[in-house]
């Protein structure tokens, strides 16, 4: 059980204060998480820096699991795994436990570059102990959202005109590392947006755990 919850209340005000600009109403239409994933990496599509191809894969129970690739010369493979979402304390958020998994062969070394400029990371890349897998939880803040690039803010998200990604809000260590990460099924495309530049330094060395390849 993630310590997140036990606080839900106040960390969910916080996230409305602090979510991307321009959302609608939060939770507008949550079962729309439970559909079956659909669509296939689009190689045509010009990925932002953060943003990564998203292909939906077959699960045995009703998680969602995607497999996350990018167009970097060396492969950089990803999965992300999503539990069904849930109410929590009468809130109109929704809750579901995350979890990022290394793909054998994988250097997402380049793509973990751009993620950590995109998060206001300053330095050299850390090199944490490598993991199989990163567990997490996230917040659901919006769906049916339009996406927008501007230059001064990066990515922000509308519901008017009504568009195809999910915006949440990724918790890693128990709270003290916060990034958004936004899904677009039918697009088939995801990416991590900054959340707050505090929250940098953990959010990438605990993406170094998965992103990195093995020594050797």
């Amino acid at each position: 059980m993630f310590r997140i919850e036990l606080g839900v209340g106040l960390i969910l005000a916080i996230a409305c204060s602090r979510a991307p600009r321009d959302a609608g109403t939060a939770g507008s239409n949550p079962s729309s998480l439970q559909a079956a994933p659909s669509g296939s990496p689009n190689p045509e599509r010009r990925l932002a820096p953060a943003q990564f191809h998203l292909a939906g894969l077959g699960s045995p129970d009703s998680s969602r699991r995607y497999l996350a690739t990018t167009d970097d010369p060396k492969p950089c493979r990803f999965q992300i795994q999503q539990e069904p979402s849930r109410s929590s304390g009468g809130v109109p958020f929704r809750l579901a436990k995350v979890s990022l998994r290394r793909q054998p062969g994988s250097d997402c070394t380049e793509f973990l570059g751009r993620v950590a400029k995109q998060l206001d990371f300053a330095g050299s890349l850390p090199r944490p102990a490598p993991e199989d897998e990163l567990q997490g939880s996230v917040v659901i803040l919006d769906t049916d959202q339009s996406r927008s690039e501007e230059p001064e803010i990066g990515a922000s998200f509308s519901s008017t005109p009504p568009g195809n990604w999910t915006v949440e809000k990724m918790f890693l260590v128990d709270g003290e590392g916060e990034v958004f990460l936004n899904l677009n099924e039918r697009d088939s495309v995801g990416e991590f947006s900054l959340k707050d530049s505090d929250y940098a330094a953990v959010v990438v060395t605990e993406l170094a755990k998965i992103l990195l390849p093995r020594a050797g």
